[in-house]
């Protein structure tokens, strides 16, 4: 004798619950390793990415600030250069 019941389609989760309950637990783990797995993959996935970029990226990221003080450096560098030419 089978027992007829309804599993949640929606929701994985529910489903696998349902199964537990159900004392099918071959169809939960089966749920379970799949959820696990999806989980896994977007955590390197996102890890992936992480590297990517902080390999690729520029690792010297200014402030505006920071410009604006190198610009005003070179500018008193150059005076001074042609302050120098001048004597």
């Amino acid at each position: 004798m089978a027992e007829e019941y309804e599993v949640a389609d929606e929701n994985p989760i529910s489903k696998m619950v349902d199964y537990i309950s159900h004392s099918e637990y071959q169809k939960a783990n089966e749920i379970f390793n799949e959820l696990l797995g999806q989980r896994v993959s977007d955590s390197l996935d996102q890890e992936k990415i992480a590297v990517a970029q902080s390999i690729y990226s520029d690792d010297e990221e200014y402030t505006e600030e920071e410009l604006e003080d190198a610009l005003e450096d070179e500018e008193e560098e150059e005076d001074e250069e042609s302050f120098e030419d001048d004597e």
